[in-house]
Protein backbone atom coordinates (compact mmCIF):
# COMPACT_ATOMS: atom_id res chain seq x y z
CA UNK A 1 0.00 0.00 0.00
CA UNK A 2 1.03 3.60 -0.99
CA UNK A 3 0.05 6.88 0.46
CA UNK A 4 0.95 9.92 -1.19
CA UNK A 5 -0.27 13.84 -1.15
CA UNK A 6 0.31 17.15 -3.51
CA UNK A 7 0.20 20.19 -2.18
CA UNK A 8 0.11 23.09 -5.10
CA UNK A 9 0.07 26.83 -4.83
CA UNK A 10 -2.20 29.10 -6.59
CA UNK A 11 -2.02 32.19 -7.88
CA UNK A 12 -4.18 33.72 -10.31
CA UNK A 13 -4.26 37.58 -12.02
CA UNK A 14 -6.64 39.36 -14.76
CA UNK A 15 -6.47 42.62 -15.55
CA UNK A 16 -7.48 44.20 -12.19
CA UNK A 17 -8.15 40.92 -10.30
CA UNK A 18 -5.72 38.92 -8.30
CA UNK A 19 -6.11 35.99 -6.12
CA UNK A 20 -4.14 33.28 -4.40
CA UNK A 21 -4.72 30.18 -2.16
CA UNK A 22 -3.68 26.12 -2.12
CA UNK A 23 -5.13 22.84 -2.99
CA UNK A 24 -4.27 20.08 -1.66
CA UNK A 25 -4.47 16.03 -3.68
CA UNK A 26 -4.14 13.19 -1.50
CA UNK A 27 -4.25 9.74 -2.38
CA UNK A 28 -3.71 6.02 -1.48
CA UNK A 29 -2.75 3.26 -4.22
CA UNK A 30 -3.18 -0.32 -3.35
CA UNK A 31 -1.53 -3.34 -5.47
CA UNK A 32 -3.61 -6.90 -4.71
CA UNK A 33 -3.60 -10.13 -6.10
CA UNK A 34 -1.02 -10.90 -8.54
CA UNK A 35 -1.66 -8.05 -11.88
CA UNK A 36 -4.41 -5.85 -10.62
CA UNK A 37 -4.36 -2.54 -8.36
CA UNK A 38 -6.54 0.01 -6.94
CA UNK A 39 -6.19 3.53 -6.30
CA UNK A 40 -8.38 6.38 -4.70
CA UNK A 41 -7.60 9.64 -4.74
CA UNK A 42 -9.14 13.28 -3.54
CA UNK A 43 -8.40 16.26 -5.57
CA UNK A 44 -8.08 19.85 -4.38
CA UNK A 45 -9.29 20.28 -1.49
CA UNK A 46 -8.26 23.54 -0.41
CA UNK A 47 -9.17 27.31 -0.34
CA UNK A 48 -9.27 30.27 -3.16
CA UNK A 49 -10.12 34.16 -2.94
CA UNK A 50 -10.00 36.32 -5.56
CA UNK A 51 -9.58 40.29 -4.67
CA UNK A 52 -11.79 41.99 -7.57
CA UNK A 53 -12.35 45.89 -7.09
CA UNK A 54 -10.60 45.81 -3.96
CA UNK A 55 -12.92 43.19 -1.99
CA UNK A 56 -11.61 39.63 -1.44
CA UNK A 57 -14.44 36.94 -2.68
CA UNK A 58 -14.09 32.70 -1.47
CA UNK A 59 -14.31 31.16 -4.59
CA UNK A 60 -14.80 27.28 -4.23
CA UNK A 61 -12.11 25.03 -5.77
CA UNK A 62 -13.74 22.17 -7.97
CA UNK A 63 -12.85 19.13 -5.72
CA UNK A 64 -13.42 15.75 -6.88
CA UNK A 65 -13.01 12.69 -6.23
CA UNK A 66 -11.20 9.56 -8.06
CA UNK A 67 -10.78 6.12 -8.20
CA UNK A 68 -9.21 3.69 -10.72
CA UNK A 69 -8.64 -0.35 -11.37
CA UNK A 70 -5.77 -1.27 -13.44
CA UNK A 71 -4.08 -4.08 -14.59
CA UNK A 72 -0.57 -4.86 -15.44
CA UNK A 73 0.65 -8.25 -16.61
CA UNK A 74 4.20 -8.46 -18.53
CA UNK A 75 3.62 -6.44 -22.17
CA UNK A 76 0.28 -5.56 -21.63
CA UNK A 77 -1.51 -3.03 -19.15
CA UNK A 78 -5.37 -1.47 -18.85
CA UNK A 79 -7.03 0.67 -16.65
CA UNK A 80 -10.69 2.45 -15.92
CA UNK A 81 -10.80 5.27 -13.90
CA UNK A 82 -14.13 6.95 -12.79
CA UNK A 83 -13.80 10.91 -11.55
CA UNK A 84 -16.45 12.61 -9.80
CA UNK A 85 -16.14 15.45 -12.14
CA UNK A 86 -17.81 19.23 -11.23
CA UNK A 87 -21.23 18.95 -13.18
CA UNK A 88 -20.84 15.17 -14.35
CA UNK A 89 -19.22 11.79 -13.43
CA UNK A 90 -16.36 10.94 -15.90
CA UNK A 91 -15.34 7.67 -16.87
CA UNK A 92 -11.82 6.86 -18.97
CA UNK A 93 -10.20 3.99 -19.69
CA UNK A 94 -7.29 3.04 -21.84
CA UNK A 95 -4.52 0.46 -22.28
CA UNK A 96 -0.72 -0.47 -23.66
CA UNK A 97 0.65 -2.96 -25.23
CA UNK A 98 4.72 -3.20 -25.60
CA UNK A 99 6.67 -4.72 -28.00
CA UNK A 100 10.57 -6.01 -27.80
CA UNK A 101 10.62 -3.95 -24.60
CA UNK A 102 11.36 -0.78 -27.13
CA UNK A 103 7.84 -0.36 -28.92
CA UNK A 104 4.52 1.01 -26.92
CA UNK A 105 1.05 1.39 -28.67
CA UNK A 106 -1.40 2.91 -26.46
CA UNK A 107 -5.42 3.93 -26.74
CA UNK A 108 -7.57 5.52 -24.40
CA UNK A 109 -10.99 6.86 -24.58
CA UNK A 110 -12.64 10.06 -21.73
CA UNK A 111 -15.98 9.99 -21.58
CA UNK A 112 -16.56 14.02 -21.14
CA UNK A 113 -14.47 14.61 -24.32
CA UNK A 114 -16.18 11.66 -26.54
CA UNK A 115 -13.65 10.81 -28.59
CA UNK A 116 -11.09 8.15 -28.55
CA UNK A 117 -6.97 9.12 -27.90
CA UNK A 118 -4.22 6.97 -29.32
CA UNK A 119 -0.67 7.21 -29.07
CA UNK A 120 2.65 5.67 -29.80
CA UNK A 121 6.01 5.42 -27.48
CA UNK A 122 10.10 4.43 -28.31
CA UNK A 123 11.91 3.27 -25.56
CA UNK A 124 15.96 3.11 -26.52
CA UNK A 125 18.63 2.16 -24.25
CA UNK A 126 21.71 4.29 -24.97
CA UNK A 127 24.20 2.22 -23.93
CA UNK A 128 25.33 -0.01 -20.36
CA UNK A 129 27.57 0.29 -17.71
CA UNK A 130 29.66 -2.56 -16.74
CA UNK A 131 31.74 -2.61 -13.80
CA UNK A 132 33.33 -5.16 -11.38
CA UNK A 133 33.02 -5.05 -7.90
CA UNK A 134 36.16 -5.62 -5.62
CA UNK A 135 35.56 -9.16 -5.15
CA UNK A 136 35.44 -9.73 -9.09
CA UNK A 137 31.82 -10.30 -9.34
CA UNK A 138 30.46 -8.37 -12.73
CA UNK A 139 27.58 -6.38 -12.43
CA UNK A 140 25.89 -4.27 -15.04
CA UNK A 141 23.81 -1.45 -14.62
CA UNK A 142 20.90 -0.04 -17.21
CA UNK A 143 22.77 3.11 -18.63
CA UNK A 144 20.93 6.31 -20.39
CA UNK A 145 17.08 5.76 -21.66
CA UNK A 146 15.85 7.99 -24.44
CA UNK A 147 11.96 7.63 -24.23
CA UNK A 148 9.95 9.45 -27.22
CA UNK A 149 6.86 9.69 -27.26
CA UNK A 150 3.42 11.23 -29.46
CA UNK A 151 -0.30 11.20 -28.74
CA UNK A 152 -3.64 12.82 -30.60
CA UNK A 153 -6.55 13.57 -28.71
CA UNK A 154 -9.96 14.66 -30.33
CA UNK A 155 -12.03 17.36 -28.20
CA UNK A 156 -15.21 17.86 -29.57
CA UNK A 157 -15.86 20.82 -26.86
CA UNK A 158 -13.02 23.15 -28.72
CA UNK A 159 -13.97 21.39 -32.30
CA UNK A 160 -9.68 20.73 -31.75
CA UNK A 161 -7.24 18.00 -31.80
CA UNK A 162 -4.25 17.76 -29.63
CA UNK A 163 -1.37 16.61 -30.59
CA UNK A 164 1.36 16.05 -28.47
CA UNK A 165 5.01 15.01 -28.44
CA UNK A 166 7.67 14.41 -25.72
CA UNK A 167 11.12 13.31 -25.58
CA UNK A 168 12.65 12.65 -22.13
CA UNK A 169 16.16 11.11 -20.73
CA UNK A 170 16.06 8.52 -17.98
CA UNK A 171 19.37 8.39 -16.27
Amino acid sequence: MYLGANLKILNEKVHSSSGNGYALDFGIYFPFLKYFSLGVSYLNFGDFRLKVDGEKVKLDVPEGLRVGVGYKRENLFFDFEWEDGEYEDILRFGGEVCFKEIYFVRAGYESLSEGLSFGFGIKYKLFKREWYGGSGIRSEKEGKVLLINYSFSPFSELDESIHRFDIGLKF
